[in-house]
């Protein structure tokens, strides 16, 4: 089984990852839909800036000058309600 660890560029590095065991990245109109093994959904506006398939990790670049979706999070991040 391969599963990914997203880290997004300017995350705080003592916050860790930024998502892990992502199974699922799904592109959409303003950013990317990750999906974890356990089936937590997690959005953030940006785009893949680089995929290691040797170290399983994906680095997302945000998109710069968007507004904080709630009080959670780095200013691009957001939780999506689970689609079961």
């Amino acid at each position: 089984m391969c599963l990914a660890r997203v880290d997004v560029m300017d995350w705080p590095c003592d916050q860790g990852a930024f998502m892990s065991d992502v199974a699922r990245i799904e592109a959409v109109s303003d950013g990317l839909v990750l999906t974890s093994l356990m089936g937590e959904v997690r959005e953030i506006r940006g785009r893949i800036r680089s995929i290691d398939f040797m170290k399983s990790v994906v680095l997302v670049e945000p998109q710069k000058g968007r507004e904080r979706d709630d009080g959670n999070g780095p200013p691009t991040a957001r939780t999506a309600p689970n689609p079961k």
